[in-house]
């Protein structure tokens, strides 16, 4: 949060609508390098615009445009509004205009350190919020917060002050392309089996509810299976990927990791601090920091390294 600008808007509301990285201005025309007309709210709401700007929407903007509006509708009580720009700033650009003084922003949302901006003194201590009650309900925004001291940590001065809030910075996991799997026959009907025709009924998927986006979808680990060889040989691969960035492989293996062993288990990773059984014969074994290097003979482990080596 820049300094001595914006102090008293609720800031675990906005925190909780926040999933792209961004950079929120508010108070008049933001100093960033816009493209795109502005979103979020009826264009009659005279109240002050809170700007949220996108600089990395790789999923685009229309689930945040929906999620503005929704939030702008359920708060008539606020003196401000929010409204979404686009914008191709990269945080560099960001950082130099906050410790210039012309960013024009009352809060910025990244998935960069911060350090260099706290140590020049450039933001505000918002720890307070931390501590604040945003719904009334006896819980702080600091006791739901997991491994919070790693946040303090890495969000704060050392001196108490803190000046920022974590949050999911991007959506992951798999996109595909509906149409193409419907002519290529690779969903599921009710029965369990693949689709015969592009107009079969689908299955209800997971959520058990027709009409939903997981219609078709596989439910277990086989139909998963089953579905990435059917791709792989009609195509000869069954899930692609951008080679620009390592992290989409590594998020991948995280995301297979911890659905097979659990996420208290994948944890162990970064705490290493629990019991788990390698099915060696051995029963379970507690896990520290002086054996943590038997972690990567975990189930998930393996089960992510061959998944990738097949299908990638």
């Amino acid at each position: 949060m820049k300094k001595n600008i914006f102090k008293k808007i609720t800031m675990g509301a906005l925190a909780t609508i926040m999933t792209a990285s961004a950079v929120a201005c508010g108070g008049g025309t933001p100093t960033v390098n816009n493209s795109g007309n502005s979103g979020g709210g009826d264009p009659t709401d005279t109240r002050t615009a809170m700007y949220i700007s996108m600089f990395e929407g790789g999923y685009g903007r229309a689930w945040l445009d929906r999620i503005v509006n929704e939030y702008n509708a359920a708060h008539p009580e606020n003196s401000y509004k929010i409204a979404v720009l686009a914008s191709k700033d990269e945080f560099e650009t960001i950082q130099a205009r906050v410790l210039a003084g012309t960013l024009g922003c009352d809060m910025f949302i990244t998935g960069l350190w911060i350090h260099k901006l706290i140590s020049a003194d450039a933001l505000e201590d918002i720890s307070s919020v931390w501590t604040s009650d945003p719904d009334s309900n006896g819980s702080t925004i600091e006791s739901i917060m997991y491994n919070v001291d790693d946040y303090k940590a890495a969000y704060g001065d050392g001196k108490g002050g803190l000046y920022a809030l974590p949050l999911q910075e991007s959506l992951q996991g798999f996109v595909y392309d509906h149409d193409l799997f419907l002519n290529y026959r690779l969903l599921f009907n009710e029965a369990g089996n693949f689709i015969s025709s592009p107009t079969e009924t689908l299955s209800k998927g997971k959520d058990g509810v027709a009409g939903t986006y997981d219609d078709g979808h596989p439910i277990t680990e086989q139909q998963w299976k089953d579905m990435c060889d059917k791709a792989k040989t009609m195509f000869g691969y069954s899930i692609t990927y951008s080679g620009k960035f390592q992290v989409y492989l590594n998020n991948l293996f995280y995301q297979i990791y911890a659905q097979v062993d659990g996420v208290d288990a994948f944890s162990m990773n970064y705490d290493f601090d629990g019991v788990y059984d390698f099915g060696d014969g051995n029963g379970p074994t507690t896990i520290d920091l002086t054996n943590g290097y038997l972690l990567p003979n975990m189930r998930g482990s393996k089960k992510a390294v061959e998944f990738m080596d097949t299908y990638t």
